[in-house]
């Protein structure tokens, strides 16, 4: 059911000088989990994940302490929970698995057969994470699960090393997954091991780790530990997020170099044997610069997400407490340009997403209520979505929330950019949530993106309409069966139907006079004057 909710933006496109209307339609919202936590703690790797597959089915990922409503039973102290659902948001099946100790899940990715592949990692040695490389599990090893379509595990590997004489080495752990253009599984983040699938490398201590591995077996292609230029024994790597190339010549990838307290942006190009090509590093002062998600637009440049506590050295501008800083580079990590969104309070940053408009989402959680938080303040935190476009522009703002603590961790963007999936955690149970199970949730939602179409768009295959100009009636010719839309010059749509003949006659006298596009659903155009 279409929930009563829908926010409308007014951007100006300067290209037309047009107002034009985006609306942002929220479908359903849904909480789930049990009377325990689900996505426990508020750590950054504590999050909920989501992806979605070929069919428009959702998978949504994320661990708990529950043992009750969505939850039908529990293994350990904190449980990996993979949940499968529909387009309009129905369960289709859940999924709890890990082992009897500390499981955490990362990152999941959907793969082309229906299922999808998770990754994180765990302290357990048993169930389903077995041949843990600490026999003592005292520190944590990373994996990877294949389920297939109905959530049954096709295989599930824990990777890493082992525990050494004083204590050396042992902690390793996977925060992202993707799969390359070849099909195998590349999972990235951070490792302090020397032996095991890790070698030794007195150079790299606590670094950044890159793990590809096949897709229909789990087993090793390469594993490597990768750190920055200033390494060294008294600071640490990891990464976060990663990109294939468009040239598929190698990875874009980011994550932090922290020296003592602070973190920096780490920026890192690696080729296709896992070998570093250059790393620049982005800061903030004092502060913490701590890197979220990249993006790679339609020239190749490179678009950042970062959550920073404060401004200085890299960072032009600061809002509040804390807010979202996004830099936008070029193919050899040379700053080109950079915004920051936020408000005069604080805000919390989970990654970016294209919006396959040529434009780019953000996501997360703030307590400000101006600048680009704007609307009203719900609860502790609300959620928090941004859309901006490839010159860091903003188009629009999404909020809402109960009265207590909400945060986007992670969203799906359908293949036309119409339907936007949240999936987060909240503690509410009013407001815009409803149905908390328990102390916290987790909280999914279907957005509809009505964006604006652009009556100034160039005309490649027209469709065939006389008479043209016309003061009421217009025939279109070799339609039938397809659904033909009428724009006006700010971009609404005014007129719709589905054609029933070749030569149909459609009656314009309604309209008033000026210039509209015409379009039909295999994207065949032409412009209309209404005399």
């Amino acid at each position: 059911m279409k929930k009563n909710l829908f926010i409308t933006v007014i951007a100006l496109f300067l290209s037309s000088f047009v107002f034009s209307q985006i609306q942002v339609d929220t479908l359903w919202t849904k909480a789930i989990g049990g009377s325990a936590d689900e996505a426990p703690a508020y750590y950054f790797e504590s999050k909920t994940n989501t992806t979605i597959n070929g069919s428009g089915d959702i998978f949504m990922l994320t661990n708990t302490t529950s043992s009750d409503g969505y939850i039908n039973n529990t293994i350990g102290d904190q449980d990996c929970w993979l949940v499968k659902l529909n387009s309009d948001g129905d369960t289709l099946w859940t999924k709890v698995f890990g082992g009897t100790n500390y499981d955490a899940a990362t990152s999941i990715v959907a793969i082309e057969d229906g299922g999808c592949v998770a990754v994180g990692f765990t302290y357990s040695n048993d169930n389903d994470f077995t041949n843990n490389h600490q026999t003592d599990e005292s520190k944590t090893d990373g994996f990877i699960t294949k389920f297939n379509s109905d959530g049954e595990i096709l295989w599930s590997k824990l990777y890493g090393g082992g525990d050494q004489q004083d204590d050396i080495g042992g902690i390793d752990e996977l925060l992202k997954v993707t799969q390359n253009a070849d099909g195998n599984i590349y999972a990235i983040g951070r490792t302090n091991s020397i032996n095991g699938d890790l070698s030794f490398d007195f150079t790299k201590f606590m670094g950044a780790w890159l793990l590809e591995v096949d897709i229909l077996d789990g087993e090793i292609i390469n594993s490597e530990k990768i750190a920055g230029k200033n390494h060294n024994e008294m600071n640490a790597n990891s990464l976060l997020d990663i990109k294939q190339l468009p040239d598929e010549s190698g990875y874009i990838a980011i994550g932090t170099q922290t020296y003592a307290m602070p973190d920096n942006l780490w920026l890192v190009k690696i080729n296709n044997n896992a070998d570093t090509v250059w790393t620049k590093e982005f800061y903030g002062s004092d502060n913490d610069n701590y890197p979220r998600g990249i993006a790679i637009d339609s020239e190749g440049n490179y678009i950042i997400s970062s959550w920073i506590t404060g401004g200085g050295s890299n960072i032009n501008t600061t809002y509040g407490n804390t807010d979202c800083w996004i830099l936008k580079t070029n193919n050899e990590g040379e700053e080109i340009a950079q915004n920051t969104f936020g408000g005069s309070e604080s805000e919390t940053i989970y990654g970016i997403k294209e919006d396959n408009a040529g434009g780019y989402y953000i996501y997360g959680q703030t307590r400000s209520t101006d600048y680009y938080a704007w609307q009203p303040h719900y609860g502790e935190t609300d959620f928090w979505l941004v859309n901006f476009d490839t010159n860091l522009d903003s188009i629009f703002t999404y909020k809402v929330g109960g009265t207590l603590y909400e945060a986007i961790n992670d969203i799906a963007v359908s293949e036309t950019g119409e339907f936007v999936y949240l999936t987060g955690k909240t503690t509410s149970n009013d407001n815009f949530i409803h149905g908390n199970n328990g102390e916290q949730d987790v909280w999914i939602s279907k957005l509809e993106i009505e964006r604006p179409v652009n009556i100034n768009e160039n005309i490649t295959e027209q469709i065939i309409c006389y008479p043209n100009p016309t003061s009421d009636f217009i025939t279109i010719k070799n339609m039938k069966n397809q659904e033909i839309n009428i724009y006006d010059i700010t971009g609404k749509s005014v007129f719709s139907k589905i054609l029933k003949s070749e030569n149909e006659q459609i009656n314009l006298s309604k309209l008033s006079s000026g210039i509209y596009l015409l379009k039909s659903d295999s994207n065949q155009t032409t412009k209309i004057l209404k005399q």
